[in-house]
C-alpha cells in the first residue's frame, strides 16, 4: 500500500510537472525541445500502467470521447503504411505526437475523478499560463525578465509581442485559453475571496491578447464567451460569471490600450521610462479588477432572486443597447480612443477582405489542390511543407497551411476529418449527456478553452505547436474522467498498455541520442583550430546520428538555414570539408566517398520524395561522377518539384550549360546543341508556369547570363 501511494504521488507529481512546463520552451514548437517532453510523457504512461497492474486495475475504454482520441493517431499511421507519406519523417514525428496526447489523455482520464483533483490540474495551467502572460507583459515593457531568466519571450519586427510561443497569432489563443481556464477556476472554487482571486488574474491574458494585435483571436474571445453564458445549465452560475468575468474583460481594454501603445517607444529607445509605468499600471489593473469583482460579486444573491423572465428582458435591452452603442462608437469614431492605435490599423483593415486573406486564401486554394491528390488517406504529418513548393501558386515561402482542419485534411485524408469530426461529435454528446448532472456546469466551464483552441485553430497553425493540442488533450481528459454517465463499457489490461509504452518511449529515446551525436559534430566543427581529423570525428558523429535517427533526412541534407545553434552541420556540409582534404592528400579516395555521399542521398530522397532541394544536390553529384544523363533527370525533376522558384531555373541553366561547354570541349558540338537548345527554352517554361502563377516569375539575372551564353554558343 505504502508503495503505491508513493508511486502515485511520484505519478502525480510527473505529469504536474510536464503540464507547468508546456508553454516556456519556445512553446515545443521545434523537436529539440518536443523529443525529451515525449520522453517524459511516455515515461509517466509506462508509471501510470505499473501503478494499474498493482491495483489489479484495467483501462476503462467508456466513451465515444476516448475512442475518438485513440483513433487520430491510427489515422496519420495509415499513411505511412499504405506508401503515400510525403515526409517519412514528418509523419513518424505527428504519429507519436498524437500517441503522446493519447497518453496525457488516458492517465488524466483515469486519475481525474473528483473535483479536488480537476482544479490541482487546473491550477497547473492556470499558474503556467499567467506567467506567460506576465513574460508576455515583459517582452511589450523591453523584455528584461525574459533575458534573465533564459526564456523565449520576444516582439515581431511590427511590435506584436509574440510572448514565449514566439508567434503572435498563436500565443494569443493561448492567452485566450488561459482567460476561459481562469473563468473555469473561479466559478468552481467555493470561497469568495479566491473566486476573486482569479477574476482579477482573469485581466492579465486579456491584456497580453490585445498586445498581441491578433484580430482572430480578439474576435473569437467574445464569440466564445457568449458560448459559455448560453451554454451554462443554471442562471445562478450564469451570473456569478458574468459578474466576475465582467470586471476584467472592461478594465483590459484601458490596459490592453496603455501597454500596446508604449511598444513602439520602448522598441525605439525612446520610452525607457515607460517600463515602470507600464508594470505600475499592470498591478493596478489586477488590484481594482480584484476589487471590481468583490463589489460585483456582493451583489450575486440579490441579484440571483430576479425571475429568469426578467433576465431575458434586461439581456435584450443590453443586447440592444450594445449594438445602438456599437454603432454609435463606431461611427463617432470614439473606438479609436478606446482601442490601441495599432490594433484600430489592423481591424481596418478587415473593410478588405484581400487584404487580410490574400496569403491565406492562397494556402488555402492550393492546399485544396493538393487534396485533389490525397484525398482518401492524406499524405501524412508535416504533408503541407513537404508538398506546397510543387502546388503553390506562387513563390511564397510558408511551412504551415494556417488551418487546422485543412492542415488534418491533407495529412490524414477524408478518414482523418472524419476522426476529429467524431471528436467534436463525441465532446458534443458528452455535454448533453451530462449537462443535467452536477457535472454538468463543470464540464461547460472547462471545456470553453479547448472550443477557443479549436476555433482560432480553424484560421492558424497553432496545432503544429505541440504544448497547445497537449494542453487541450490534457482537459479533454479530465472531462472524459469526471463525466457522470458512460457510452460504453470496454476494458484492457495494464500490461497491454505498459508493454505498449515501453515500446514507444524507445523512439523518442533513440531520436534524441541521435540529436547529441549531430550536435557533437557541430561542436567538433567550430574549433579554433580544425584539422583533418576532427572532419573526420564530425562524419563519424553524423553517422551515428544517422544511425540513431534514420527517419530525419537533415541530418543527410539540410536547405536553410538551421534551427538551432548547436546543430549548424549537416553531412552534406562535412563531406564538402572532407573534399578538400582528400584533393590535396589523396585524390584516389574521392570516388569511393561520392559513391558513399550518393547512398545517402538516396536515402534522404527516399525520405522526402517531394523535396526538390534533394533531388538538385543529387543532379550535382551525378555530374561530379561524371552520369550526365541521370544528372539531368534528376535537375528537370526538382524543377518540377519547385516550379515557382526562381533558383530552379538558375540551378538547371547552370547544369546544362556545364554539360554543354564539357562537350564543346571534347570536340562534341552537335552533342552540345541539344543542351543549349534545352537552356533556351527556360524561357518557354517560365512563360508557362506565370500562366498560372497569381505572381509572376521573373528570370534572375544568373539564369539571363546562361541563356544568353547558350543563345552565343549556339551562334559560334
Amino acid at each position: 500500500m505504502r508503495q503505491e501511494k508513493f508511486l502515485q504521488w511520484i505519478l502525480n507529481i510527473s505529469i504536474g510537472l510536464i503540464l507547468f512546463v508546456l508553454p516556456f520552451p519556445r512553446g515545443l514548437f521545434f523537436e529539440k525541445e518536443i523529443v525529451p517532453v515525449q520522453i517524459g510523457i511516455f515515461a509517466v504512461f509506462i508509471l501510470w500502467s505499473y501503478i494499474k497492474i498493482i491495483k489489479k486495475e484495467k483501462l476503462e475504454i467508456d466513451s465515444l470521447l476516448f475512442i475518438s482520441v485513440a483513433l487520430l493517431p491510427i489515422s496519420y499511421i495509415l499513411p505511412l503504411i499504405f506508401g503515400k507519406a510525403a515526409s517519412h519523417y514528418g509523419s513518424l514525428m505527428y504519429i507519436f505526437r498524437y500517441l503522446s496526447y493519447l497518453a496525457v489523455f488516458i492517465i488524466l482520464s483515469d486519475i481525474t475523478k473528483t473535483k479536488r483533483h480537476l482544479l490541482i490540474w487546473l491550477n497547473i495551467l492556470a499558474a503556467s499560463g499567467i506567467i506567460a502572460a506576465l513574460l508576455g507583459i515583459d517582452a511589450g515593457l523591453g523584455g528584461n525578465i525574459n533575458n534573465f531568466f533564459g526564456f523565449a519571450g520576444f516582439i515581431d519586427e511590427f511590435g506584436r509581442v509574440c510572448g514565449v510561443l514566439q508567434y503572435s497569432n498563436s500565443f494569443a489563443a493561448y492567452m485566450g485559453m488561459i482567460f476561459f481556464l481562469l473563468i473555469a477556476l473561479g466559478a468552481l472554487v467555493e470561497k469568495r475571496y479566491q473566486k476573486v482571486i482569479y477574476a482579477a488574474l482573469g485581466v492579465l491574458p486579456l491584456t497580453v491578447l490585445y498586445m498581441t494585435v491578433s484580430r482572430g483571436a480578439i474576435i473569437f474571445v467574445p464569440v466564445v464567451y457568449i458560448l459559455l453564458i448560453l451554454l451554462i445549465p443554471t442562471k445562478e452560475k450564469r451570473l456569478e460569471i458574468m459578474l466576475l468575468s465582467f470586471p476584467a474583460i472592461v478594465l483590459s481594454l484601458f490596459s490592453g490600450k496603455e501597454l500596446t501603445n508604449m511598444i513602439p517607444q520602448i522598441i525605439s529607445n525612446e520610452g525607457q521610462t515607460l517600463i515602470l509605468k507600464g508594470w505600475l499600471i499592470a498591478i493596478a489593473v489586477i488590484v481594482v479588477t480584484f476589487l471590481f469583482a468583490y463589489l460585483l460579486l456582493c451583489f450575486h444573491v440579490f441579484l440571483a432572486k430576479i425571475s429568469s423572465k426578467t433576465y431575458q428582458i434586461i439581456i435584450g435591452i443590453l443586447a440592444i443597447t450594445g449594438l445602438v452603442g456599437g454603432a454609435v462608437i463606431f461611427k463617432t469614431g470614439l473606438y479609436l480612443k478606446i482601442l490601441p492605435e495599432f490594433l484600430v490599423i489592423r481591424f481596418k483593415e478587415i473593410a478588405s477582405i484581400t487584404d487580410i486573406m490574400s496569403g491565406r486564401n492562397n494556402f488555402y486554394r492550393d492546399g485544396f489542390n493538393m487534396l485533389k491528390d490525397h484525398w482518401l488517406f492524406g499524405a501524412g504529418g508535416n504533408a503541407w511543407f513537404a508538398m506546397y513548393k510543387q502546388y503553390q501558386s506562387y513563390n511564397y515561402g510558408s511551412t504551415e497551411a494556417h488551418s487546422f482542419p485543412l492542415q488534418l485534411w491533407l495529412e490524414t485524408g477524408l478518414i482523418g476529418i472524419l476522426t476529429f469530426i467524431l471528436l467534436i461529435a463525441a465532446l458534443i454528446i458528452l455535454y448533453f449527456k451530462n449537462r443535467k448532472s452536477e457535472k454538468g456546469i463543470t464540464i461547460t466551464l472547462i471545456l470553453m478553452p479547448v472550443i477557443m483552441l479549436f476555433a482560432h485553430s480553424t484560421l492558424d497553425f497553432n496545432f503544429s505547436y505541440f504544448s497547445l493540442p497537449v494542453i487541450a488533450f490534457s482537459i479533454i481528459g479530465c472531462i472524459n474522467g469526471i463525466k457522470s454517465k458512460k457510452d460504453i463499457n470496454f476494458a484492457l489490461g495494464p500490461w497491454l498498455t505498459l508493454i505498449l509504452g515501453i515500446i514507444l518511449i524507445l523512439f523518442p529515446i533513440s531520436w534524441r541520442i541521435g540529436r547529441n551525436y549531430a550536435v557533437k559534430a557541430t561542436a567538433t566543427m567550430v574549433k579554433e583550430k580544425l584539422t583533418g581529423q576532427d572532419v573526420l570525428d564530425s562524419i563519424g558523429y553524423m553517422k551515428k546520428a544517422i544511425e540513431y535517427n534514420g527517419w530525419d533526412y537533415s541530418y543527410i541534407i539540410r536547405e536553410g538555414e538551421p534551427k538551432d545553434k548547436d546543430l549548424v552541420y549537416d553531412l552534406d556540409t562535412l563531406y564538402k570539408y572532407f573534399y578538400d582534404i582528400l584533393e590535396k592528400n589523396d585524390s584516389q579516395q574521392i570516388a569511393g566517398l561520392l559513391l558513399e555521399q550518393e547512398s545517402y542521398y538516396n536515402k534522404a530522397h527516399e525520405l522526402e520524395p517531394n523535396n526538390s532541394h534533394i533531388r538538385m544536390k543529387q543532379s550535382e553529384l551525378l555530374l561530379k561522377m561524371g552520369r550526365i544523363d541521370e544528372a539531368l533527370e534528376k535537375a528537370e525533376e526538382a524543377v518540377r518539384l519547385n516550379p515557382m522558384n526562381p533558383i530552379r531555373y538558375q540551378d538547371i541553366s547552370q547544369i546544362y550549360i556545364n554539360v554543354a561547354e564539357f562537350y564543346i570541349n571534347q570536340g562534341e558540338e552537335e552533342v552540345a546543341k541539344g543542351y543549349l537548345e534545352r537552356i533556351l527554352n527556360i524561357e518557354k517554361d517560365i512563360e508557362e508556369v506565370n500562366k498560372r502563377a497569381i505572381e509572376e516569375i521573373a528570370i534572375n539575372e544568373t539564369t539571363k547570363k546562361n541563356i544568353e551564353r547558350a543563345s552565343q554558343l549556339l551562334k559560334d
